[in-house]
């Protein structure tokens, strides 16, 4: 099925500043404002209609609040074409009006309800602004992108020719920038002494946002340990890859990783030190399979790959904008969604049934898209892009390279924007099943509205680094979310670990890949025999640091009240999993458990995890009892 988009285009282009009287018909735009009337006489022809219906005083209010909202539309239409014949704007435009439509009550087919706010023609720009209209930037992502060029052009040239007294004589000096240079030299060689230089697992992992979660539902007693604590709680319920600490905290030990010159000390570039850009471009390029050689000048690091699509909802949508995201999805970009702005992520819902037209549980095709985004539209809302994840968090599931490009080519379809993390890349512990990179493509459908997200915390393990990278065509994109290295950026000591980490490929390839990939396999197994053993479904898939539980035998009645109290008494035996609720799944009995932490924990895990359910068992024997005995 194929559905027209009812979003309008907006103008690309140099506005020219020339008055209406000078400017020459314009075809588009006079068959805009045919098409305007059109549209009139059928709003007439649907009032009228309407009118005659409406008996009932509610309904007559309900009416009346639809030919307010109806005409506030036309007349913003209207003011739009007037705006643009006079910016000169309408060469090339191609517009499309929504369908407006009066809702109509139950019975047969019903109509759109009228959308409350209506699509936009142009942003509005400001005098200060830049004289380029984005088509894909939204109307706080113009400004920021234009912000960002006009308040850090004299800074950014600054960062690409700085003087340096042996290299380049004739580069920039700036005395415009508070930095303190006067003492580099001892802090270079205290920075430089081997207690700086310390690494362990804690700093590893994800560090304690603002004091631990588990302080706050009222456990103080901390995780478990190796060595002590060992009635701590386990935390499964967190994706972190803890396999290879051994290997990572002796590769960031060595003496290259202690490295320190004047440039990391002070402020970087806000989207990345050059020489980490350069290295990321690189890398990708080898190891997604790309066609030719990516462009640095494509990537923005940032601290985090939610640090990046936060980013994102910004300058890609306006307040009350939505984007289409498949659930079950990482609970994450729940929170970063609207850390900025008020972007409504609005659910594909994947079902477990295999049917006719699911061949496999949660299985993600075209036909659920375009439901989502008609239904979406019917509700008036202005959908901006779609967001993927592949490998999938939380199922695992791989997307082929035909599935990949139907959504590329279902999004450009639709001028959707397509985000695409890919954080799990470095997860696939199956040799068997091929993982295709969007940037393996030789082609991409919709270049300019493709970006990809990537990061080191779940393939490298080391998520208290905070480095998550963007990689998009659009300038105006790499522009925009660049500005927020201001805020999210990374700190020039770090930038240089990861740089020297991804350009290790000798030890990258012929020590830790083979060395992840075995202890996840093995891993992995230990957690689906124990699973097996338990007679307990759960999706078998081959990447991913989790694997998805099915516990619905468990709870009685199915529901997601149930599904809390069973996570609640994971809890009580000192167990974290994370609920299917947290990803919104559609089906209560889900959990998310993490497979991808040292044999004693598991171990330890799973005895604790079985006393749950056996705990569980006995208390519907319980409860039954009391029923029987009440009655």
């Amino acid at each position: 099925m194929s559905h027209q988009s009812d979003s309008l285009h907006k103008p690309c282009g140099q506005m020219k500043d020339q008055g209406l009287k000078t400017q020459k018909p314009h075809p588009p735009v006079m068959e805009l404002i045919l098409r305007l009337r059109q549209l009139i006489d059928e709003y007439s022809r649907q009032l009228k209609i309407r009118h005659l219906q409406e008996d009932l005083e509610q309904e007559k209010q309900r009416h009346s609040q639809d030919t307010r909202e109806q005409e506030a539309i036309l007349v913003q239409l209207l003011g739009e074409v007037v705006n643009l014949l006079q910016a000169g704007a309408t060469s090339s435009l191609e517009l499309q009006l929504p369908r407006l439509s009066l809702d109509s009550r139950g019975g047969g087919g019903q109509q759109a309800r009228l959308p409350r706010k209506p699509d936009q023609l142009s942003h509005q720009l400001s005098d200060s602004k830049a004289a380029v209209v984005s088509c894909d930037l939204s109307t706080r992502g113009i400004d920021i992108s234009a912000s960002y060029k006009s308040s850090f052009k004299d800074f950014i040239a600054y960062q690409g020719d700085k003087y340096h007294e042996d290299k380049n004589t004739s580069g920039f000096i700036n005395l415009g920038l508070s930095e303190n240079k006067l003492c580099i030299d001892l802090l270079t060689e205290r920075l430089s002494q081997s207690d700086m230089n310390y690494i362990d697992g804690d700093l590893l992992q994800y560090p304690d946002w603002s004091g631990h979660a588990l302080v706050h539902l009222g456990w103080a007693e901390g995780l478990i340990s190796d060595s002590f604590h060992l009635q701590g709680f386990i935390n499964l319920g967190l994706s972190e890859n803890k396999l290879c600490i051994d290997l990572l905290t002796e590769r960031l030990s060595r003496s290259d990783m202690n490295y320190i010159d004047d440039d990391l000390l002070q402020y970087p570039d806000w989207s990345g030190h050059a020489f980490l850009r350069e290295e990321v471009a690189r890398f990708l390029t080898y190891y997604c399979k790309a066609p030719e050689q990516l462009d640095p000048e494509n990537v923005v690091v940032l601290s985090g790959c939610c640090a990046i699509f936060s980013a994102l909802t910004l300058v890609l949508c306006n307040p009350g904008d939505a984007f289409l995201i498949i659930t079950p999805f990482y609970s994450g970009f729940t929170f970063t969604s609207s850390l900025y702005v008020n972007v409504e992520l609005i659910r594909v819902h994947l079902d477990s049934e295999i049917t006719e037209a699911d061949t496999q549980p949660f299985q993600l095709t075209v036909d659920k898209l375009e439901k989502a985004l008609l239904e979406a539209k019917f509700k008036g809302k202005k959908v901006r892009g779609l967001v993927l994840f592949n490998p999938n968090n939380s199922l695992g599931d791989i997307g082929s390279l035909d599935s990949l490009m139907e959504y590329l080519e279902f999004a450009k379809r639709y001028n959707l924007h397509v985000i695409i993390d890919e954080i799990y890349r470095g997860t696939v512990f199956d040799e068997s099943i091929p993982f295709h990179s969007v940037l393996s493509m030789e082609s991409l459908p919709d270049p300019n509205r493709t970006h990809v997200i990537w990061g080191t915390s779940k393939g490298f393990g080391i998520s208290g680094f905070r480095f998550g990278t963007l990689y998009t065509h659009n300038k105006e994109v790499v522009s925009a979310v660049g500005a927020f290295g201001f805020l999210h950026g990374i700190s020039g000591i770090t930038q240089h670990k990861l740089c020297r980490l991804l350009q290790d490929r000798e030890w990258i390839d012929n020590v830790y890949l083979p060395t992840n990939r075995s202890r996840m396999q093995e891993a992995h197994r230990y957690i689906t025999n124990r699973l097996k053993t338990l007679k307990i479904p759960f999706l078998n898939r081959g990447s991913g640091l989790y694997i998805w539980v099915n516990l619905k035998e468990y709870l009685d009645p199915c529901t997601f009240e149930e599904e809390q109290l069973l996570y609640r008494r994971f809890l009580d035996n000192k167990l974290l999993l994370a609920p299917g609720k947290a990803y919104m799944c559609k089906e209560p009995g889900w959990f998310r458990l993490t497979f991808t932490d040292n044999p004693l924990r598991l171990k330890v895990a799973m005895n604790r995890f079985s006393q749950a359910l056996l705990e569980q068992k006995q208390y519907w024997v319980e409860k039954q009892m009391k029923c029987v005995l009440g009655e």
